[in-house]
């Protein structure tokens, strides 16, 4: 329920368990949680900056936007999906983004990056 308690009022989760237990004896005592569970399937987490390089040997020293060559120092580690929407300090969801396409991108997803990359005529 703790899904929908977000988006529920409480007196609708309140209804929503009584009716459960109560007319369709489906569950027992409800746990709602208002924690996020950390995920333990990930991995662990890796220090950006201090992962920069392998990044840089991985994408071959080209920005995973525009795809442009740049030297090291011209490429910012960067979340493919932001932290201030839930991404993590993951490998799989770290890249190296020039300096134009990281401010482009913004806080915003790599698939709206990639979209205002096409739009501009400078990613087909």
């Amino acid at each position: 329920m703790s899904g929908l308690a977000s988006i529920l009022s409480p007196l609708a989760v309140k209804l929503v368990d009584r009716r459960l237990k109560t007319q369709l004896g489906l569950f027992g005592q409800i746990i709602e949680r208002t924690d996020v569970p950390a995920r333990t399937d990930l991995g662990d987490e890796v220090v950006p900056a201090d992962y920069k390089a392998v990044l840089y040997g991985e994408q071959q020293g080209n920005c995973n936007g525009c795809r442009y060559h740049f030297q090291y120092r011209n490429l910012a580690v960067d979340h493919i999906h932001p932290r201030t929407k839930g991404g993590t300090n993951h490998a799989h969801n770290l890249q190296l983004l020039c300096t134009s396409c990281n401010s482009m991108k913004g806080v915003g997803t790599q698939e709206a990056l990639v979209a205002k990359l096409k739009q501009q005529g400078l990613l087909n």
